[in-house]
């Protein structure tokens, strides 16, 4: 197989290909090694390839044949590494399978390898200690985004068509909308954590894919969905697959517009120029547009990640302890050492101030979204920025406090919708003059995919993306054996 062809397909069409018996699966591990060798050591985004004997293959399913790589944070593959980005935990074998992984395997993905993540998920850029730095493919000097930030670099770039993502304050969206991707965040309840994650960060992180694709957003949606016994939150069952929705017709809505600042950073006017695109061509489909104020305090929301310190620090001296290693500035990155360190004072004082800054963070929104059926903002504030940027955890300069207001700053219309468990999804609508992709987030009410996904066919209709292709890509040579 060319890998212009491999790169071509999507998920969706390499299972149709693969339950048709047309290819074996095995045709597409052989593209995506390829791949990797081809692309890979522009970006520093494949950490790991796993021996292929050693890699599930499934000839039946929704997601069969379909190359996937891991990410290094969050749910884990029973026997797989998960370093999670930090040198303290270099080694460290996941030793629990999670649902996340039961679900993907049986619906037929080949876990081929091991993506870069920021450390323990904490920065919005693609880089570490551990494992260096993730180049973004539209611009090699500058960032891929975090903390998916090597899954993001390896879709765009052609390696795998889907990848594991997590997000707990922008971490699928941010990397969508800085490598040109699909990133969609589901509501609260909707993908399980468990067995072993139980409720990361108190409900403030999800988790679905990275893709090029709506329909295999849907797809992996519909594959992950699902309760299991002890998951702490509930969500109502959807009418029909989500995967129909992309065939339904979508009603006329009230679609709220961000077009002003909810943070420290002001809108970059390339980014704002994509919006007034979208809200043009909403209104020519007759959608009523109005322009919506920050629905928050962003006061409220450094007041929640500040009062999580203390949890992040006590989840850090458990790795430690369970690696029999020293917490230090030879374990781990300059920020998250401060965090730490921060995390260790902290008091019941702040607990309750970030369960407050939760509750009205929640309860602001709620009432500002009454009446609208959708909103729409920039998924980012600023354009992929470059390496060694203020945003990324090596940051030696800032304190413990500093870091979380600029990480408020850049995560501005995102982490909001961790903390009130909206679901939400980027979309690469629009680039910069130099070429960059410029990514658009829609969110809808609690539990309504549904509506998220129906939006968001009309939108790619109107801005199509697929063919869109970054300066670095896998080049149109025949796959060797492996």
């Amino acid at each position: 197989m060319k890998l212009s062809r491999y790169a071509s397909l999507d998920a969706v069409a390499i299972a149709e290909l693969t339950n048709s018996g047309e290819i074996h699966p095995s045709e597409f591990l052989r593209a995506a090694h390829a791949a990797c060798d081809e692309v890979n050591p522009d970006l520093n985004a494949v950490i790991e390839l796993y021996d292929p004997e050693t890699v599930q293959t499934c000839a039946r399913g929704p997601l069969a044949g379909v190359p996937f790589l891991a990410k290094d944070l969050g749910a884990g593959e029973a026997g797989r590494r998960q370093e999670m980005g930090s040198r303290l935990a270099r080694g460290r074998v996941c030793s629990v399978e999670s649902h996340y992984y039961g679900r993907m395997k049986t619906a037929g993905v080949q876990v081929l390898g091991r993506a870069t993540a920021s450390e323990f998920g904490v920065s919005g850029s693609s880089s570490n200690l551990l494992h260096g730095t993730t180049a973004n493919p539209w611009d090699v000097t500058r960032n891929a985004g975090g903390s998916t930030g090597g899954g993001a670099a390896a879709v765009a770039a052609g390696i795998v068509p889907m990848v594991q993502a997590s997000d707990g304050g922008g971490s699928i969206r941010g990397p969508a909308s800085f490598c040109g991707l699909v990133g969609l965040k589901p509501s609260r309840g909707r993908v399980s954590h468990g067995p072993g994650g139980r409720d990361p960060l108190l409900g403030l992180v999800q988790q679905l894919v990275l893709c090029r694709t709506l329909r295999d957003a849907a797809t992996a949606l519909d594959v992950l969905s699902g309760y299991h016994a002890g998951d702490p939150y509930g969500i109502q069952t959807p009418r029909q697959p989500f995967m129909n929705e992309l065939s339904c017709r979508t009603e006329v809505m009230r679609i709220g517009v961000a077009r002003s600042a909810w943070g420290e950073v002001s809108p970059d006017p390339e980014i704002l120029d994509v919006i007034e695109d979208v809200t043009a061509a909403l209104s020519k489909l007759g959608h009523r547009i109005e322009d919506i104020d920050p629905p928050y305090s962003p006061e409220n929301y450094t007041d929640l990640l500040w009062g999580l310190a203390g949890l992040g620090a006590m989840e850090t001296s458990l790795l430690a302890r369970e690696m029999d290693r020293a917490i230090g500035p030879e374990t781990l990155d300059p920020v998250n050492l401060k965090l730490y360190e921060a995390g260790l004072s902290q008091t019941a004082r702040d607990t309750f101030n970030a369960l407050e800054g939760a509750g009205a963070i929640r309860s602001d929104v709620a009432r500002a979204f009454e009446g609208f059926d959708l909103w729409i903002t920039p998924t980012m504030p600023m354009l992929p920025f470059g390496h060694g940027s203020k945003y990324c955890q090596t940051n030696e300069t800032v304190s413990a406090r500093e870091w979380f207001d600029l990480d408020c700053s850049m995560h501005q219309y995102l982490g909001v919708f961790n903390a009130t468990g909206n679901p939400c999804i980027s979309l690469p609508l629009g680039q910069s003059s130099g070429g960059l992709p410029i990514g658009i987030q829609l969110v809808a009410p609690f539990a309504c995919e549904d509506r998220l996904l129906r939006m968001a066919r009309d939108l790619e209709d109107c801005f199509p993306w697929s063919q869109r292709r970054p300066a670095v890509h896998v080049s149109p040579r025949p796959c060797q054996s492996i």
